[in-house]
């Protein structure tokens, strides 16, 4: 008896040791994963893209962000040589020397502060990787403007001009070489440009890469901090973006010389003590989420900007502001008629209130006046006369 006994016990052990399993398959398949649940509430996705080996400068560092119920997104380039202060090193330094130091972790906590934006997302992809990964998605299509012929270096550079698809070691490599006389605007133009290429190669190739063989590659080319499931539903996510709309934003401030370590280095500071660059990100993410058309079946509202003050270059600062917003093309910008304007004026030329006011909005402007051309080859739907309330990012009340 003891015998039939202890022989049902185990029957029911293994009963129950089978149901068991059998629910946790269950709950393993159908249970969702923090990408989904951010896209199931309609959230943005923040997260940081590191192209680049461990121990080394990274060829590539931006932020990405992904509204996920417009399918938006923007590119925020984040220069090598931007400066901060890092307690972890305990100096000021180029950012990027974080990552070289101290790996991804402490870089993404400097990012994210920098920003003012809690990004808890990275995708990092070291030089062979991304190389490899490329290759799979059947290489980048980019356009060049001029061909690359350098002889020179131990490893020859050869690309052509035109609407190219490069390979893997082709694409890094355009993505990595730099010329002498590249001015840093062009620079970041061409990192943005490849990861919009990586993006769109993404969309064109997502059936294979949600494939069991592309899944395979996909986890083993790619270090996140994502759960495997995660990441696959990022990418079908980024598989969504609408690419001709991409907000393209980079860091706006002035270059300055520090001591570092007993010698010199060259760092770029973000204006107003980065108050800028956290209130443009604000302003893109309004942007992204905005499902408004504007100025009729438009989705952007075409700027003049007029420095009406003594101030050298403020019309060209506020343009690089508005230009980055993505909902805004600053078609003309110059002086005005005269210097000494006291207040600004956002002048409607299309009886539009609403677009007037989200002109207003960006820099806290307040007198608003209406000025409807005659002209139907009239292109400007608001013009901008800075006056000296303006501090070069708001206007003072």
């Amino acid at each position: 008896m003891r015998a039939q006994i202890d022989t049902s016990i185990v029957f029911l052990l293994l009963i129950l040791a089978l149901l068991g399993g059998t629910f946790y398959y269950v709950y393993l398949q159908v249970r969702g994963d923090e990408i989904s649940d951010m896209a199931s509430r309609g959230e943005q996705i923040p997260f940081l893209l590191i192209i680049g080996d461990e121990g080394e400068t990274p060829l590539l560092t931006q932020v990405l962000i992904y509204d996920t119920t417009t399918d938006r997104a923007a590119i925020f380039d984040i220069p090598g040589e931007t400066g901060a202060v890092m307690t972890r090193l305990g100096r000021t330094d180029r950012i990027d020397e974080l990552f070289r130091l101290e790996g991804t972790g402490p870089y993404l906590r400097q990012i994210s502060e920098l920003m003012s934006l809690d990004i808890s997302i990275y995708l990092h992809w070291s030089r062979a990787d991304i190389e490899t990964f490329v290759d799979f998605l059947g290489g980048l299509e980019l356009f060049l403007g001029e061909s690359i012929e350098d002889f020179e270096r131990p490893d020859p550079v050869l690309l052509p001009a035109g609407n190219v698809r490069l390979e893997g070691p082709k694409a890094v490599t355009h993505l990595s070489y730099e010329r002498l006389d590249e001015r840093p605007v062009d620079t970041g133009g061409r990192r943005q440009s490849f990861t919009e290429a990586l993006i769109h190669a993404i969309t064109r190739s997502i059936h294979l890469i949600q494939s069991d063989r592309g899944l395979h590659v996909l986890n083993e080319t790619t270090r996140t901090n994502l759960e495997a499931r995660a990441l696959a539903s990022l990418t079908h996510q980024l598989s969504r973006v609408d690419i001709d709309r991409v907000i393209r934003q980079r860091i706006i401030g002035t270059y300055r010389s520090v001591e570092v370590t007993g010698e010199p280095r060259l760092l770029l500071f973000p204006h107003f003590e980065g108050q800028w660059l956290r209130e443009t990100v604000n302003q893109v993410s309004e942007s992204l989420r905005s499902v408004e058309q504007i100025a009729g079946d438009r989705d952007v509202i075409v700027l003049q900007i007029l420095n009406g003050t003594e101030v050298n270059g403020l019309a060209r600062r506020t343009r690089e502001l508005f230009q980055g917003l993505g909902i805004f093309d600053v078609r003309e910008f110059g002086n005005a008629e005269h210097g000494t304007y006291r207040t600004t004026e956002i002048i409607d030329h299309r009886g539009d209130e609403r677009m007037a006011r989200r002109v207003a909005g960006v820099i806290r402007a307040e007198r608003i006046r209406t000025d409807i051309s005659d002209d139907p080859a009239q292109e400007i739907d608001v013009t901008i006369v800075l006056g000296q309330d303006f501090d070069g990012r708001y206007v003072r009340q």
